[in-house]
């Protein structure tokens, strides 16, 4: 099967480090002559930052057979992914299901009638379990074969009807799941569609839920099903700001896998996505214990091997906790305790790179240098905000790399670097040109900085007029989002009140 010229590279580089080194043992064990041409090749590709097939080509000899490489490459994307499967047999209870189910087939096939019977009671434990009507179904024709293949020898009439009433009520089950995951899918189809957002995305999402199977939880009559319905209705709440409702139905969503731990494990990846949300819902409503229970278990999800196989999930656990953990230290004011974690968060980025998304990455950098200037740390705030500013300037990423060019022109008016304020007021002007118009805040801390330097003294009256100034400015919704990512009016009055920006916050909650 012909394979697009990146495919083979696109598949080594979403591999995990321990799916790499499976795949490398694979290869070794299915070479095939001297030389293993498919682990030379996956070596070589495995190194490359980006696709180069022309020296992919080279360093594999072909640089003259563009038809040799071509099968090598096909030949090398079907190994890895038989390897992948391999491998994913070992931790997918739903792979070892149909396995087991094609070795029954294999013992019937082979006449084994009563050890296919003993496979078939086997399997149907764990397919009951993880609510998989479709392998269930299969086993139900199993069953029914191996009666036909005995000449319904010792079969009643009994036995017959029982098979029947099984397979009508999987059929059933299945209808019922498959119109939640059709229903679920709508909802979400309508969260991604571009443009659809804040009160007209609810309003759409309205018409659904209001469906008699988001109303009356009995409709969701299997497990399967009730994951939707939790899900889609914490969306729905969610999407209203009603973040008390969004946390609960979240939490029975947790609940419900945490207590069905092979359905977990088939959906790890929906499981990850709803405590990430639920912890979002207990930062919104203050509820910090449970936030800083729900991050523990967060970060022991790598421990449990169905959670290691989704993709850069190391990467997720790492930012989406870290974001959490350091939005959470910082408004509670807790800057102290929030100091020991930056060298670890720092290690992360650097280890991560570019695997965290770049949104994500300023975000916590920007975080590290605040903690920083709240603690009177200005030098390291400082070579926090590096990265940031070294950043390309891009729409995703403008508020906070503005933020970044305040907090840093703030660090060198805290360290008296007069010589350097000139030049950052004008960067932070220039900036300041292509906005919207409603960061007035940042406009007036810029003129009390720039009038400070010209006068070479901030006396006690200038705070407080700064501090009358920008609470005025804080009524305006305009302006408001302005203290969203730096708190002007807690510096202000650390300034007047002569104490720590630290105290001051805490003073202020």
């Amino acid at each position: 099967m012909k394979k697009a010229s990146g495919e083979l590279f696109e598949l080594i580089e979403g591999l995990s480090l321990s799916e790499r080194r499976y795949c490398s043992l694979h290869l070794q064990k299915h070479s095939v002559g001297a030389e293993n041409r498919y682990l030379k090749l996956f070596n070589i590709l495995r190194k490359q930052q980006q696709y180069d097939s022309t020296q992919a080509m080279a360093l594999c000899g072909f640089e003259d057979k563009p038809t040799h490489y071509a099968v090598l490459k096909n030949q090398l994307f079907e190994q890895l992914l038989d390897a992948l499967h391999q491998f994913d047999m070992f931790s997918n209870p739903e792979q070892q299901l149909q396995k087991g189910i094609h070795q029954c087939q294999l013992l019937m096939q082979k006449g084994m009638a009563g050890s296919c019977k003993k496979w078939i009671d086997r399997l149907e434990k764990p397919a009951k379990a993880m609510q998989q009507y479709e392998a269930l179904l299969q086993l139900q024709q199993l069953k029914m074969a191996l009666m036909a293949r005995q000449y319904y020898r010792n079969v009643s009439d009994g036995d017959m009807q029982q098979w029947n009433t099984e397979t009508q009520q999987l059929v059933s089950d299945l209808e019922v799941t498959n119109r939640y995951r059709y229903l679920s899918g709508s909802v979400y189809k309508m969260q991604y569609a571009a443009g659809v957002r804040g009160k007209a995305l609810a309003e759409k999402m309205q018409v659904l839920v209001s469906m008699e199977e988001f109303t009356d939880k009995a409709k969701a009559s299997t497990l399967r099903a009730q994951l939707d319905f939790l899900q889609v209705n914490a969306l729905y709440h969610f999407t209203n700001m009603q973040t008390e409702q969004a946390a609960l139905y979240n939490q029975q969503f947790l609940e419900l896998l945490d207590e069905h731990v092979l359905l977990r494990q088939l959906y790890a990846d929906r499981y990850f996505a709803v405590l990430n949300n639920y912890l979002i819902d207990c930062m919104v409503l203050r509820q910090y214990d449970t936030l800083e229970d729900g991050l523990a278990k967060m970060r022991r999800l790598p421990e449990i091997p169905a959670f290691r196989r989704l993709a850069n999930f190391e990467v997720n656990v790492f930012r989406l906790g870290y974001l959490l953990e350091m939005n959470y230290t910082i408004t509670t004011g807790n800057f102290a305790t929030a100091y020991p974690k930056l060298k670890s968060i720092a290690e992360g980025l650097k280890a991560f790179g570019e695997k965290v998304v770049k949104h994500n990455r300023i975000t916590l950098y920007y975080l590290m240098a605040y903690t920083c200037f709240a603690l009177g740390k200005y030098d390291e705030a400082i070579d926090y905000l590096q990265p940031i500013l070294q950043e390309k300037e891009s729409a995703v990423a403008e508020n906070i790399q503005l933020a970044a060019r305040m907090l840093q022109l703030l660090c060198h008016f805290e360290k008296g670097d007069t010589i350097l304020l000139d030049s950052l007021i004008k960067s932070v002007r220039r900036l300041l040109i292509k906005t919207d118009g409603s960061e007035e805040i940042q406009r007036a801390v810029l003129s009390f900085i720039f009038s400070s330097l010209r006068k070479q003294t901030t006396e006690r009256k200038d705070w407080a007029m700064l501090d009358k100034k920008l609470t005025k400015l804080a009524t305006d919704k305009a302006s408001t989002g302005s203290m969203n990512l730096f708190n002007f009016l807690v510096w202000t009055r650390a300034h007047s009140g002569n104490i720590s920006f630290e105290q001051q916050w805490k003073a202020s909650l």
